[in-house]
């Protein structure tokens, strides 16, 4: 049988665990009842064949995944909640409110990890406490942008809450391993295997930010190596530079010589 690469995320009370064309979520209820819900998910490239091409690829299965992902939330969500007030009436996330949730996370995670490291790194420049220089600037960038981001996992994760959340992610970590180990999914089977899993998206993010690092560090160096070329510092490529005005250029005809470089000027 060809292998399948299987991901997931964790959800609230469980797991979502997703194949190229299909998903499924486990969620346990406080009764003890795990509801599982199963769907299938034909991938935006076999629909719209220009999503194929690079980088356009890569940013709409992002945003693909990040729909799958606040679905699957939302389907956790609903379900703890049913139990919680004791009613099997259900309220679905509306589409609108699916959207305005992507778009707050989206701002909340541009002005955490982007803007708030840039102007830091700013102020810390204004003050004079590091240098103005683009490498030392980026390197400061980056280091605060890590900070940032360790800082915020370190303190959701204080949350009792969300310390759940973490704890079915690493269980959802153990399923991959012994998915892929070919060994059969049952508890005892799973739990021998690490909850850390190098295709975690979580690290990703963190790897990512490491090599930017270093990437834009090189791109850097590079081009404080390289000269400029004729006409990039502002002067038309053979134009003279522009020399200060001359109280009295113009006032005699030209006799040959340029009356702003020594001919020329009467006195």
């Amino acid at each position: 049988m060809a292998k399948i690469n299987i991901g997931g995320q964790a959800v609230i009370e469980g797991v979502m665990m997703r194949a190229p064309r299909s998903i499924a979520i486990a969620v346990r209820r406080p009764t003890g009842e795990i509801v599982v819900k199963k769907d299938e998910v034909v991938p935006l490239s076999e629909r719209y064949p220009v999503v194929k091409f690079p980088i356009v690829r890569g940013a709409v299965a992002l945003f693909q995944s990040l729909i799958v992902g606040i679905t699957a939330l939302n389907f956790s969500a609903n379900e703890a909640m049913v139990e919680a007030e004791g009613t099997e009436e259900k309220t679905e996330l509306s589409s609108w409110a699916m959207a305005g949730t992507m778009a707050v996370a989206f701002g909340f995670g541009i002005l955490l990890f982007f803007v708030l490291p840039l102007y830091a790194t700013k102020l810390l420049t204004q003050l004079s406490f590091i240098s103005d220089n683009n490498i030392i600037f980026n390197m400061v960038d980056g280091v605060i942008r890590v900070a940032v981001f360790l800082i915020y996992i370190w303190a959701i994760s204080r949350m009792k809450d969300i310390q759940r959340v973490f704890q079915y992610h690493g269980a959802e970590h153990k399923s991959i391993f012994a998915f892929e180990a070919g060994d059969e999914l049952t508890v005892a089977n799973v739990r021998k295997y690490s909850c850390l899993h190098p295709r975690c998206g979580t690290s990703f993010l963190l790897i990512v930010m490491l090599h930017r690092r270093g990437f834009l560090r090189v791109v850097e160096m590079e081009r404080q190596k390289r000269p400029l070329p004729p006409g990039a510092d502002g002067h038309r490529s053979g134009a003279r530079p522009a020399t200060p005005y001359h109280p009295g250029a113009g006032r005699q005809p030209d006799r040959g010589g340029d009356p702003l470089h020594g001919g020329g000027v009467g006195g």
